[in-house]
């Protein structure tokens, strides 16, 4: 799970992901998964759907590299979130824009 409340300015991002490549997936996910939508164009254009399906694939892209695997290793074993084990079908990720409030 994650929770970055000052995403932006406007806007707070709130995730659940399923671990089901592992916890320590999970864990690169939430560790790199805000800064990545951050960057995206589309996201700054207000795109907001489209920029998360961009980031979903650039972190899948992440994860398979080479240099990914000592991070993940080490993420591994910091994998000690039971709640996280229960949820293995589907990654949520709930983006707030804070100006329809």
């Amino acid at each position: 799970m994650s929770c970055v409340p000052d995403l932006t300015d406007n806007s707070a991002l709130f995730a659940v992901y399923d671990g089901h490549g592992g916890g320590e997936v999970a864990l690169y996910v939430a560790k790199y998964l805000p800064m990545l939508l951050k960057t995206q164009y589309d996201f700054t254009d207000g795109k907001i759907e489209q920029a998360l399906k961009t980031t979903f694939l650039a972190v899948d892209k992440q994860i398979v590299l080479e240099e990914t695997a000592d991070e993940l290793q080490t993420l591994a074993g910091q994998w000690n979130y039971p709640l996280l084990r229960l949820v293995n079908s589907r990654s949520l990720v709930i983006l707030v824009n804070c100006h329809h409030f």
